[in-house]
């Protein structure tokens, strides 16, 4: 990267430090106009509208709400794109997929978050950038850390963030969805569907799969024939399969499925995935990831 560009955005990034927030927009604009492939300045562009929006929330007017949440709304937009835009140019830099999925989640696209920054942190640790190569913040640290020192900090952040996500959709967003779609007057076929759309937006999720299984499991108890019981099982089964799969120390996702393949006769493999769940370690993620949904369920 040009060392006059790299400068030229520490200047920019100076300026909103000593507090000339508007003339260190206007400078980045600017970088970014005449480098619109720098990584480094469309970070600081979206940082800087980042800043922006929480000005415009935390010093807004005790009658002015609605305008403060408008304008705050914008720079979430702008900082956004801006993060967008960056995100393809560096895409092993873990510091770039937090911003953006901070962003994404600022604007109300939480799945979009949570699929960025799994997808950064199921790369191989080798790969991934040194922050300080897309992000001037760093040139302000004088802390003596190392490119391995950051590149493990950011990873454990990326982390933290995830399990704010992973808190955000359990315990805010699937029992929100759950009481609305299991306590409303919607026919069960619009039920399922809308069951099935929340699991595809919240595929990592264990509650919005479990959501899915549980209409499913209703769908079926109210057929009549048990061959059209058997066959509507199957792809509950295959459901299930997956995030027993991807959710392996899940206690209450071994249940189900242990419960689908008893019902299937599958005797063998029901008895198989029982002892397999009776060997977890981790019983307290049982806790984490299934008490709302099961506080849900029991209201029923």
């Amino acid at each position: 990267m040009a060392r006059g560009l790299r400068a030229q955005a520490r200047e920019a990034r100076e300026l909103h430090t000593k507090g000339q927030h508007e003339e260190a927009l206007a400078r980045t604009l600017e970088l970014v106009g005449a480098n619109p492939g720098s990584a480094l300045a469309l970070n600081l562009v979206g940082s800087l509208h980042r800043h922006f929006g929480s000005v415009a929330w935390n010093a807004r007017a005790s009658d002015d709400d609605e305008a403060a949440s408008t304008l705050e709304l914008h720079h979430h937009h702008l900082a956004l794109d801006a993060f967008s835009a960056a995100a393809p140019i560096a895409p092993n830099c873990v510091m770039t997929a937090i911003c953006h999925a901070e962003a994404l989640a600022a604007c109300s696209r939480l799945p979009d978050a949570q699929v960025e920054l799994f997808r950064v942190c199921s790369m191989l640790e080798t790969n991934h950038m040194d922050p300080a190569v897309h992000h001037v913040g760093y040139d302000l640290v004088l802390d003596g850390s190392t490119a391995k020192k950051r590149k493990n900090d950011a990873v454990c952040k990326a982390n933290l963030i995830m399990q704010d996500f992973e808190a955000i959709i359990n315990n805010e967003v699937v029992p929100v969805e759950a009481a609305k779609l299991l306590g409303g007057d919607a026919a069960a076929d619009e039920v399922r569907r809308c069951a099935n759309l929340f699991s595809q937006s919240y595929p990592y999720s264990v509650r919005a799969q479990l959501l899915l299984v549980y209409v499913e499991l209703e769908h079926v108890r109210a057929l009549d024939l048990a061959a059209d019981k058997q066959r509507h099982l199957w792809p509950i089964l295959a459901v299930i399969s997956e995030a027993a799969v991807v959710f392996d120390r899940s206690l209450l996702i071994a249940l189900f499925h242990a419960e689908v393949l008893f019902a299937l006769d599958e005797f063998d493999e029901s008895e198989r995935e029982c002892r397999r769940a009776l060997h977890i370690e981790e019983r307290p993620q049982f806790v984490r990831h299934t008490s709302c949904y099961i506080c849900s369920r029991r209201r029923l």
